[in-house]
Parts: structure tokens; C-alpha cells; sequence
């Protein structure tokens, strides 16, 4: 029960994405420290040598909703880029522009 209550706590202070991807080789060593914790407290001399989690099976639903929502980000910072790139460009020009007026006077 120590072990649902750690990884519900810890999952309740992050997303999906951050547990699921990020975060998930650590996931291990947080409950070591955690559960050692525990056990020194309850069980003086005896050590926990290692934990070890398996991946969990992520419902197809939401698999496909994180996977179109990344779709959409990553459309987003295309198009923002995009953006950025054809705003310099235009700065360059106006700036040519202006060299070229000056060289005229």
C-alpha cells in the first residue's frame, strides 16, 4: 500500500507526460528513498536494495489525444517560426531599402 500511496503522490505533482516520459527513470530511485525511509522508521537494520517499475499501459484514448495534441504544437512552433523568419526578412529588406535611399543622396 506504501507503494500505491508514493506513485499516487507522485503522479498527482506531475502530468503524463513528465511521469510517462520524462521523469520515469527516476521513478525507481523515488521509491527506494521513499520506501527506505519508511522501513527505518519501522524496521530498523533492514535496507531496500532496489525497486523496480514497469512502464503502465496507457489507454488508447488518451495515447491518441497526446499524440495529436503534440501534432498541434508542433504546428504551432512551425507557424511561429515561420512567422519570425518572414518578419527579419522584412526588417532586412527595409534596411537594404534605407542603405540604398542613402547611397541615392
Amino acid at each position: 500500500d506504501k507503494v500505491h500511496h508514493e506513485l499516487n503522490q507522485l503522479c498527482s505533482k506531475n502530468t503524463l507526460e513528465d511521469v510517462y516520459i520524462h521523469k520515469f527513470d527516476q521513478i525507481d530511485d523515488f521509491l527506494t528513498v521513499s520506501l527506505q525511509s519508511s522501513l527505518e522508521e519501522m524496521a530498523p537494520g533492514l535496507r531496500i536494495l532496489s525497486v523496480r517499475v514497469t512502464k503502465p499501459v496507457i489507454p488508447d484514448v488518451i495515447k491518441e489525444n497526446y499524440v495529436k495534441t503534440q501534432a498541434e504544437k508542433s504546428l504551432l512552433l512551425i507557424s511561429q517560426q515561420h512567422q519570425y523568419v518572414v518578419e527579419k526578412n522584412a526588417e532586412t529588406e527595409r534596411k537594404k531599402a534605407v542603405i540604398e535611399a542613402q547611397k541615392k543622396l
